[in-house]
């Protein structure tokens, strides 16, 4: 069964142990709302109100499938961090129809764009990809 859109927003606050009034949906793609708080925490809540990720220290948006990889390598950019020991990419998750896709758990930036376009080849141009990226220590 589907739920609402505020037992899904409900799902979020409860998820990020925050009032329901502190969340906002950041995101909205054919199977996931994706919500965000004051704090930049996000959680992806399926259509049935199942909350499917939580990240911290994260950023949540939704773009054209033609468009995520230019977006993505904007974002990957923005969300790396570099400490003594080197550089650490963010960790990223995409939401494709009713999967989610962790492309971020890679090397290069080169190698996180290649796996995002695996997963969209076959995704109209104009659905919506929902993006989760969170800031990972480096």
């Amino acid at each position: 069964r589907e739920a609402t859109e505020a037992q899904r927003s409900r799902a979020a606050a409860e998820a990020l142990l925050c009032d329901a009034a502190e969340v906002r949906r950041a995101a909205q793609t054919a199977c996931f709302s994706l919500y965000v708080n004051a704090r930049r925490e996000a959680v992806a809540v399926d259509r049935s109100g199942v909350v499917r990720l939580r990240r911290r220290d994260a950023f949540a948006h939704a773009f054209p499938a033609a468009a995520v990889a230019a977006q993505l390598e904007r974002a990957f950019e923005r969300w790396t961090t570099y400490g003594d020991v080197g550089r650490a990419l963010p960790r990223c998750a995409l939401f494709v129809g009713a999967r989610i896709a962790d492309v971020g758990d890679v090397s290069s930036l080169a190698q996180a764009l290649a796996l995002a376009r695996e997963e969209l080849r076959s995704m109209p141009h104009d659905e919506p990809i929902g993006i989760v990226l969170s800031r990972q220590r480096a």
